[in-house]
């Protein structure tokens, strides 16, 4: 498939006659929010998983929980009518969306980090696997510019109702979708595609042969147990590394880094795109004083 195909159920459809052709779009369940200067510099690269991976890792994309419920509150397009019956386009109205996210208290906070955040970009996935955004060129594909966006009040909850987050997004230009849209589908599930998951690092104990540390979410604070010594930095206080590690090994709910002759520092995980178990940042090292 190539950008903007259309699902068919007839072959022979010609031009703009599109009846008896089943639209595939539907309702938005993903948000890919991208730095303002990401994009996919080909279409194989915009369909291929292990691009979007990376630039998940790298921190170009900002995989956000799945939308569940979606408010269209965009404004109506402006027209004067002359006295003489003539007609003026004065302002196209805005594409303004309330999408709803129920997740728990710690992702709604992390969510409210968008509020003031600007020039970013909007990729959406709808329920149906399309992927959606822009392409100037019929070439390269990003998301479309966001000109607002606020994450606001968590909802209430009756008890017959889950709470929401709702993040209220402005398309700054509505024509980047309206006129260079460009949907596809892929090879693998992108509704199945997750944002990173934070992690927080605690120290337990700290010796010269013995740093004893916890890994746990950063939402729930549920245990890790699945990091591996590659994933791992230990570093001294003047950023070099702990060269006398012999070991990092997990047990009883916490990590052991083994060594001799270890100083002060610091213990981190390394960047997203260096871990050899995926999916996980940093909240933040810890540091050891020995």
């Amino acid at each position: 498939m190539s950008y903007g195909d259309t699902n068919c159920i007839e072959n022979l459809i010609r031009v703009t006659g599109y009846d008896g052709c089943e639209t595939d779009l539907s309702a938005t369940r993903r948000l890919w929010i991208t730095l303002p200067d990401f994009q996919f510099d080909t279409e194989a690269d915009a369909k291929d998983e292990t691009k979007l991976d990376d630039a998940v890792n790298a921190g170009n994309i900002f995989i956000l929980p799945k939308v569940v419920l979606v408010e269209d509150g965009s404004e109506e397009t402006q027209i004067e009518e002359a006295q003489l019956g003539d007609r003026f386009l004065t302002r196209e109205g805005k594409r303004i969306v309330t999408y709803s996210c129920a997740v728990p208290l710690c992702v709604h906070k992390k969510l409210r980090d968008l509020n003031g955040t600007a020039d970013l970009r909007l990729i959406r996935v709808d329920k149906n696997k399309n992927i959606l955004g822009n392409t100037p060129d019929g070439v390269i594909f990003k998301g479309v510019e966001i000109g607002f966006i606020h994450v606001g009040k968590i909802t209430e909850s009756d008890g017959t109702v889950v709470r929401k987050s709702p993040i209220m997004i402005v398309e700054e230009y509505p024509e980047e979708l309206d006129d260079n849209g460009a949907a596809f589908k892929v090879t693998y599930n992108p509704l199945k595609k997750e944002g990173l998951k934070g992690v927080n690092l605690t120290m337990v104990s700290q010796s010269a042969t013995e740093l004893v540390f916890t890994a746990k979410s950063g939402c729930g604070g549920t245990v890790l147990t699945s990091f591996v010594e590659a994933d791992f930095l230990v570093l001294k206080a003047d950023g070099s590394a702990q060269d006398t590690i012999t070991s990092i090994l997990f047990a009883n709910g916490v990590y052991t880094v083994v060594g001799v002759g270890m100083v002060t520092g610091t213990l981190n995980l390394d960047t997203p795109a260096n871990m050899t178990t995926k999916g996980f940042k940093s909240d933040g090292a810890a540091s050891y004083t020995i």
